[in-house]
């Protein structure tokens, strides 16, 4: 398995944001806070290109839907429900 694939499961599987920029993994963790705020634009991005490459990787179709889920998600339940969908695909598959 290559870093960048390594990368990606530690950031969607394992929700170790640590390896991120600071700037970036607060814009991921302001996703996980209930403010009704609408969701960060960047957080989402990231996640969105780490589960994007993790389908091209893995061969997992439902992974890519769900990236792009993670970009239109209007607000952060919604992409709380996403997550929990990537982190139920990729569990499975460890």
């Amino acid at each position: 398995m290559d870093s960048l694939t390594k990368f990606a499961l530690d950031i969607l599987r394992d929700r170790n944001f640590s390896r991120l920029d600071e700037e970036v993994r607060e814009e991921v963790l302001f996703l996980f806070i209930d403010d009704q705020r609408k969701p960060s634009k960047e957080g989402r991005r990231t996640l969105a290109l780490n589960a994007g490459l993790l389908a091209k990787q893995m061969g997992e179709p439902r992974l890519e839907v769900l990236s792009m889920d993670v970009l239109m998600a209007c607000d952060k339940a919604e992409v709380r429900e996403v997550l929990a969908q990537i982190t139920d695909i990729l569990q499975g598959q460890a």
